[in-house]
Formats: C-alpha cells, structure tokens, sequence
C-alpha cells in the first residue's frame, strides 16, 4: 500500500500533467500539507508554518446531478446547467476557481462513493461494491482524516451530515462529528431547519469559528443529506419555483418526493432544496471571509453521485453518465479563477491531492 506522502509525491506529478490551470495549487497543497517551504528555501520556524498551512472544505451534496446548479459545467454549454435551479453561491464559486467538467463519482451509489472519497481508494478495493456487502475493507488509519494529521499533527478534522458507513467517523479521524447518520437522519421535522442543511451549517460555523480562536489548520467535511429523496425546502424557496415547473430538477434520484408525488409539484420541491443547500454554501463561503481565513482555505464542491437530467443517459445506481457524473468545482490559494479542466477526475483523487 502506498504511503500517504508517497500518494503526494504521485499526485503532484499527476497535476503537472494537468497544465498552468492548477499545478500551482497541487504543489501548494502538496508542499504545504508535508511541511515543505518550497525547493531550495530554508523551512520558517515550526510557529509560523502552522500559521500558512492551509485549511480544507469539503462540500459534499448527495444526489445532484451534473447539471443540477445553475452554473455551466461546460463554457457555453447551457444544456450543462440547470435551467430553473438557482444557486447563486456556486456560481460564485465557479467564478472563484476551477470547474472540472469531467469529474466523476468512484461508485453510482452513495455509501460506495463516500468510502472510496475518504479513503482515496477504488471501491473494489475496498470491498465497497454495494450496500448490502458487510465486509468492507476500510484502511481506517489511511483514511483522508488520519492521514492528514498523521503528516501534520496540528490539523483538527470534523465532519458534519451523512456519514452511512460502519467504520465510525473517530476511527476515521475526525475530531468531531455527527457520528455514524443515514439518510433517514436528514429528514427533518423543523420547518426551518430542511434535510438538517442550515443545522449542518451552523455547527461547521462554531467549528471553524473555535479552530481560528485555537490557531489551528483544519480539515472540514460537510456531506449534506440534500438533495437525497424524500426532498425537504423551506416554504419561501419553494414559493419561488411552485407553478414554474421547474423542468430539470430531478437532483432527488427516484423522482419521487416525501409524499410519493410526481410532476411539478415534486420537480419544484427538489429545486426548492438545491437553493437553500446553495444558500448554506453561501453561509460558509461568508463565514471563511468574516474569520479572515478565505484566502488560505481551499474549497471542493461536488457531489457523490449523479442524477437523472434530460442530456445524459441514466441516473443513480448505474453506470451510465448519467449515474456518475457530478459537478465538481475547487478554488483556493494558487488555483486560477473562472477557469474549466476538462481533465477527468473522481472523488477518490481527494486524498492524494
């Protein structure tokens, strides 16, 4: 098995492969995240490396399909977005860095995807083929967490939402979390609160809020359960979409809402849900302004899986396009802004990278 600062050393040759549109982050994060101050430069004192190690959010959505935001996955290509969903943040991501417009899911189903994301290994090899399988092989002290803080101890990890594994998020190296959840655990019975996503929220706030305080470096997971079936909105994002038809939004697998409905009316509620999960993106991209750690924090957007849209064949649950494509966008110190790679990618390249 690979060490992890071996998986580095890999995946900095990988990005340099990729061209000027993000080498520079790859060997950023590299560098950083082994201690290094660059070729050739003398190392500062171990103080001030804590102070530029750079912090790490990892966006994850469940469910959404590669056209579900209202941004482009592809320049000029409007079939790539969504043409009813709203999501202003994203698009202020995209606008920020880099879009990866051929990014895709390890695996067309979520458990399997998020095994393979965290612990940057291929589903097979791990065993993670289906949910029914119980014998998983989870490399639990190489999962993303551990092998980050293994590398540099000062990093606190945390990881908030849908975790739907066995391995608990501790084990994995999480300092904190929301413990081992599943999907029924995002069905929310607080108007104010859909799919626990302003919840989720707010306890990534008061963690990145207290490791600013502690000076600590952090890696930070928010797997919201939106836009997963069974959608849930708050009743001012849906008035936006009720009646509009909301064409494409089919973020939610089945097609079927917390009712059983079909049509507009559920089409309009998962478009409804995609907005406000856009509107807690916008929460965390203004929370990282407000503490002041914006410009040495990357972001990663993406989602596990795909959806069924109207432009690729299939869905969740197969392999088709439709079934592992994703939206995948990155900025962070180093990365280009408004830029899109049409290098292929998948979620297990998290953890080398």
């Amino acid at each position: 098995m690979w060490t992890c600062v071996g998986r580095l050393e890999r995946m900095v040759n990988r990005i340099a492969r990729i061209g000027a549109v993000v080498v520079g982050a790859g060997r950023a994060v590299a560098l950083m995240a082994a201690g290094g101050a660059g070729i050739g430069a003398a190392a500062p004192p171990v103080k001030d490396q804590v102070k530029t190690l750079p912090n790490f959010v990892f966006i994850l959505a469940d469910d959404q399909a590669w056209n579900g935001l209202s941004v482009r996955m592809i320049a000029g290509d409007n079939a790539s977005k969504s043409r009813t969903t709203h999501t202003p943040n994203t698009q202020k991501l995209a606008d920020r860095g880099v879009i990866f417009s051929q990014a895709y899911a390890a695996h067309p189903k979520c458990e399997c995807s998020r095994a393979s994301i965290i612990c940057g290994r291929t589903t097979t090899s791990l065993n993670a083929t289906s949910k029914s399988v119980r014998t998983w092989a989870a490399p639990v002290a190489d999962s993303l967490a551990n092998s980050l803080k293994r590398l540099r101890p000062e990093y606190h990890a945390a990881h908030f939402g849908k975790w739907q594994w066995s391995q608990t998020p501790a084990s994995m190296g999480y300092d904190l979390s929301d413990g081992i959840t599943q999907n029924e655990d995002g069905d929310s019975k607080d108007p104010d609160d859909p799919k626990q996503s302003f919840g989720i929220t707010k306890r990534a706030h008061a963690f990145m809020e207290q490791q600013v305080k502690e000076g600590h470096p952090f890696y930070m997971q928010l797997s919201y359960y939106a836009v997963h079936q069974k959608p849930q909105a708050l009743a001012e994002t849906l008035k936006k979409y009720e009646g509009a038809g909301a064409a494409d939004a089919k973020g939610a697998a089945d097609g079927k809402g917390a009712k059983g409905l079909k049509g507009g009316a559920d089409r309009a509620v998962n478009a409804a849900m995609a907005e406000d999960l856009d509107t807690c993106v916008g929460a965390v991209l203004k929370d990282l302004e407000e503490l002041g750690i914006a410009k040495n924090t990357y972001v990663i957007y993406m989602s596990d899986n795909g959806g069924r849209t109207e432009i690729l064949k299939g869905g969740k649950g197969n392999l088709w396009e439709g079934g592992i494509r994703v939206p995948f966008i990155v900025i962070g110190p180093g990365i280009a802004a408004g830029k899109v790679s049409t290098v292929r990618g998948t979620g297990m390249d998290l953890l080398p990278t």
